[in-house]
């Protein structure tokens, strides 16, 4: 179901989206459910878009479901609630976008193999002309903590500071 009305430089928009048995590549998704109400006013975008999915799969990982929130507002973008599950690993995100280049996540909450990671304040960074740089953060793994730096375009530099937990945990998302 698609609603459109206003004028072309000013549209409204009001959608609904169910679709099943979703296969792209390697990824598959049982189900997704998308609602959305987005509207222009003075060139300013405003409006949420809510999207639900079941249980999926993508280059051989595993979820059970998935939800996305997401508030327009004074062309930024905020992100309420993003959450994805699998058995008892999940992945919890808040935060927005400005519109133009800056980035805040409020809240990270990761499980992943029995192992837990909170961020301890929230976490900014910048993304402009592929180039990123992420100020410095604090993450809480297990009864560790990591904080740092992230600075880079084609090749990723960082500063870190780990203490009391193994490194492993991080070796299993990168080399």
């Amino acid at each position: 179901r698609l609603k459109v009305s206003g004028d072309f430089d000013k549209p409204s928009v009001e959608s609904e989206l169910l679709c099943e048995n979703i296969i792209i590549d390697k990824f598959h998704l049982e189900s997704l459910e998308l609602n959305s109400q987005i509207s222009t006013k003075d060139s300013i975008l405003s409006g949420f878009t809510d999207i639900k999915s079941g249980k999926g799969e993508w280059k051989g990982r595993h979820f059970d479901s998935g939800t996305v929130y997401g508030i327009f507002k004074n062309n930024s973008i905020i992100i309420e609630n993003c959450h994805f599950q699998s058995g008892k690993d999940f992945l919890q995100l808040s935060g927005n976008f400005d519109g133009v280049s800056d980035y805040k996540i409020d809240r990270i909450q990761l499980a992943h193999r029995n192992n837990y990671l909170v961020n301890a304040k929230p976490v900014f960074f910048e993304l402009k002309d592929s180039n990123i740089k992420v100020k410095p953060f604090e993450f809480h793994i297990n009864d560790g903590a990591m904080e740092g730096v992230i600075t880079g375009k084609d090749h990723m530099k960082g500063q870190f500071k780990m203490s009391n937990f193994d490194s492993e945990i991080l070796t299993q998302f990168f080399d």
